[in-house]
């Protein structure tokens, strides 16, 4: 999938995997959703090829994982399934969102991008912080993994 960026590093007593996703904007069509879900069958597949590797996926998932619906029980069912936690948003983040825009004069904000790791990676202080960058060119925030 030309959705789908994955890394298997080696290093000298472990390896792990980097997966960096780009899942399809909820348009409404049955269209977004079949690829939605043919996008995250194609990381499953990556994390079925290496069983036992520990896994950070990342990226712009195009849902609130804390918000119930289909994408975000597509995504929790991918981290039950393959025993991964999804990261919260630190109380030391800069910003509550990662997505903006303006739309008619309003802006809009979402937390659209999320980290899914290895469970055995976690450990109590893991977090995810959102950045505020001065004139970003992008319409998301960098967001950045502390394990």
């Amino acid at each position: 999938s030309c959705r789908v960026l994955s890394v298997l590093a080696h290093f000298a007593s472990s390896s792990i995997i980097i997966i960096n996703v780009y899942l399809p904007y909820n348009d409404g069509t049955t269209t977004s959703k079949a690829e939605y879900i043919s996008t995250l069958s194609a990381v499953s597949a990556i994390l079925e090829e290496y069983p036992g590797v520990p896994v950070i996926i990342g990226g712009d998932i195009n849902c609130d994982t804390r918000t119930p619906g289909f994408r975000s029980d597509q995504i929790h069912d991918l981290c039950q399934e393959h025993n991964l936690l999804i990261i919260p948003l630190s109380n030391n983040s800069t910003l509550s969102f990662s997505y903006s825009k303006w739309i008619s004069d309003q802006l809009q904000k979402s937390l659209l991008d999320w980290f899914c790791v290895s469970a055995d990676l976690v450990k109590n202080d893991s977090r995810t912080c959102i950045r505020s960058v001065p004139a970003l060119e992008s319409d998301h925030s960098p967001i950045d993994l502390v394990l």
